[in-house]
């Protein structure tokens, strides 16, 4: 049994959890993805499957077939069930003995753990035979891994160090037979990785403080420079691998244009909470119930009555890499403008805490709210998309004019928009 911990929310463990999950899985023996995290449960939604039954039915005594789901065909995972855990949260769970019969019936237990060195997150690092943590270079959250590396020492954790230099990948490997304290690092280096580690690209080594502390302690993932996906590859790379997690995003577009492709790109490859603000959930839903290779999100219609403690009411719930899509935010921009200037600050907080990306939708109509100013000042990117209409065609060019902590792009591309997005890269690729 593989624990999978982190000392900070968001640094990526369910990410990782999963990822192990479907690496083993083409081993063609049963693994099982289990979520321990009581109070915040996420890994049922990134591997888009049910929330019940879970593990509350392990400890009543369910089967591994009654009380774990396999993710949606066509995935490739055919080796792989997901445990959630429970949604409404429960304390009446004894979890070491849920754990054993889990480890009793499959090949593989991948456990993602809660974040911290709390009392949730000692449990299953207890009852786990190696530990992995998984971190950012955030100097908080290395300093929080710290403790939970401590904590995983105290709990007799197997040790080893992975280094993930793309954020892409995650894998483990045995440590040595000797299992130095933390912070001596007069100790040789982990074992050398198998054979098919060192052909996923994934290296051993040694990194600077407090990472380098931390080889000797426990197992580590460290995500290095990650990108989130736009859903459009040829952007991607025109933007250096995506958007930064944690990132905001304002998509300005007119009314009369096929912005809303984009946002079903942005949707494609994370969990996603849509908060439509003008048409019904059930219109919105269907939407992506047509296209059938997109995942359906979870969609929310907020009200014309206090948008703004709607909307901060169901931003507050997003878990970890997910993404928010706000479609459109004219409503939120026509509030006052201090508490709509508060609403972001504490949107931009959240997304940022949870490594998740938020995307605006505003329309540049003829009615633009006074607060759109705001808006785009407040955000890390800009998208800006014109649609013209030229002689007998359609042109839709897409200008990226701001992008903090990142490279504008200097020149606008060209996109095709009708069932699906395109990109003309005769002209703006290379």
């Amino acid at each position: 049994m593989l624990a999978i911990a982190g000392g900070k929310g968001g640094c990526g463990k369910t990410t990782t959890t999963f990822g192990l999950a479907g690496a083993l899985g083409r081993t063609r023996r049963l693994v099982l993805a289990v979520d321990t995290d009581l109070d915040m449960p996420n890994l049922h939604l990134l591997a888009e499957v049910d929330g019940e039954p879970g593990l509350a039915a392990v400890a009543n005594g369910g089967s591994i077939e009654d009380v774990s789901h396999p993710p949606p065909e066509p995935s490739g995972l055919s080796g792989v069930r997901v445990v959630p855990a429970p949604q409404s949260g429960s304390r009446g769970i004894h979890l070491p003995a849920a754990l054993s019969r889990l480890e009793n019936g499959a090949d593989h237990v991948l456990v993602d753990c809660p974040a911290g060195a709390g009392p949730d997150a000692v449990t299953p690092l207890r009852a786990a035979d190696q530990a992995l943590l998984v971190t950012t270079t955030d100097p908080a959250c290395l300093r929080d891994t710290a403790k939970t590396a401590a904590m995983a020492r105290a709990e007799h954790a197997h040790r080893g160090v992975c280094r993930d230099p793309n954020g892409t990948a995650a894998a483990r490997h045995r440590a040595t037979a000797r299992q130095p304290g933390l912070g001596d690092d007069s100790r040789r280096c982990p074992a050398r990785p198998s054979r098919r580690i060192r052909r996923s690209g994934i290296r051993c080594s040694r990194v600077g403080y407090p990472v380098q502390t931390l080889m000797n302690a426990v197992g580590v993932v460290v995500f290095m420079g990650e990108r989130l996906s736009t859903g459009v590859p040829v952007l991607g790379r025109k933007l250096e691998g995506g958007l930064p997690p944690g990132s905001s995003v304002a998509l300005c577009a007119p009314p009369a244009s096929q912005a809303e492709l984009l946002l079903s790109e942005f949707t494609s490859s994370r969990p996603t909470l849509y908060l439509t603000t003008d048409r019904t959930e059930e219109s919105v839903s269907a939407e992506f119930r047509r296209a059938s290779d997109r995942r359906t999100p979870e969609v929310r219609y907020i009200p014309g009555d206090a948008p703004l403690d709607h909307a901060r009411r169901l931003f507050q719930r997003l878990p970890s890499d997910s993404t928010l899509v706000v479609d459109p935010v004219d409503l939120l921009e026509r509030e006052d403008p201090t508490r709509y200037r508060n609403f972001l600050h504490d949107l931009q907080s959240h997304v940022r805490g949870t490594d998740s990306l938020a995307v605006l939708h505003c329309l540049d109509g003829r009615s633009v709210p006074d607060q759109r100013d705001i808006t785009e000042h407040a955000v890390d990117v800009v998208f800006q998309l014109r649609t013209e209409i030229s002689g007998d065609r359609v042109e839709n060019r897409l200008a990226v004019p701001k992008f903090r902590g990142g490279r504008a792009l200097p020149e606008t591309i060209k996109l095709e928009l009708t069932e699906s997005v395109a990109i003309d890269t005769s002209r703006d690729i290379a």
